[in-house]
């Protein structure tokens, strides 16, 4: 697998508070985790715990896929991950005043084999590219992605709409959160891309698509390419990509 990926602070604001991670699972040589987490709240709060949130992943994931774990298993590890780095984040943000009300988005994409496991809270997003079209694996936990759901909106309203940064559902917010949990089969040249919302609010989903496969792009650049492009559109988040070809 190649992985392109890229983070970026923006245009406006002075810290990035994005997270990302590629992680060869120990023990497991197929097996590589990919990470990106998108935080908030104020005075460096969302720094924290994006970070807090992929470190407690990756040390929960490094017990829990022990190299005689079955494959039968990794979905519901996964999502037993999430739910502790949830817990994690929740207990550090209560423990102190500056970090209160901390939280984060977390996609993780766990590549195993011939299989992808995909555990998701927040409004970051993961999408698959085969056969020259796009799809968006993860759902949106926000306002605006509840009335994508519905029809209310279209996809050029939503990226406009003044409420698309209101969440519905973020890690370390709630003591207990839902986890999203996809299983995908991979087939060799799938593309996975993973972005925070500080790209999927400036580049849609067909310019990503087109970024991907542009043949005469070079691939290791291909994320930095697609970061570029946000901060050329106003640059008004963090925005962090990672790209891999299976």
């Amino acid at each position: 697998m190649r992985v392109s990926l890229a983070s970026h602070v923006g245009r406006v604001r002075d810290l990035n508070e994005d997270h990302l991670c590629v992680w060869d699972v120990p023990g497991r040589p197929d097996h590589t985790l990919l990470v990106v987490a998108d935080g908030m709240g104020g005075h460096q709060a969302g720094e924290v715990a994006s970070r807090l949130a992929v470190d407690s992943l990756r040390r929960y994931l490094a017990k829990a896929l022990a190299p005689d774990a079955a494959q039968a298993d990794l979905a519901r590890r996964l999502a037993g991950a999430i739910r502790a780095a949830n817990r994690k984040v929740y207990r550090h943000g209560r423990g102190r005043m500056d970090l209160a009300g901390m939280g984060t988005t977390l996609t993780a994409a766990l590549v195993a084999g011939d299989s992808l496991f995909l555990a998701h809270v927040g409004d970051s997003r993961a999408y698959m590219i085969r056969g020259g079209r796009i799809r968006q694996l993860t759902d949106d936990h926000s306002l605006v992605g509840e009335l994508l759901r519905t029809g209310s909106l279209s996809e050029a309203e939503a990226m406009a709409h003044p409420q698309r940064h209101m969440l519905t559902r973020a890690l370390g917010v709630e003591r207990q959160t839902a986890v999203d949990v996809v299983r995908e089969r991979l087939e060799p040249g799938d593309r996975l891309v993973l972005a925070t919302d500080g790209l999927t609010a400036l580049v849609s989903a067909d310019e990503i698509l087109a970024a991907v496969t542009n043949p005469a792009e070079d691939f290791d650049q291909v994320a930095a390419r697609l970061v570029g492009l946000a901060n050329l559109r106003g640059g008004m988040d963090n925005v962090t990509v990672i790209v891999a070809v299976i």
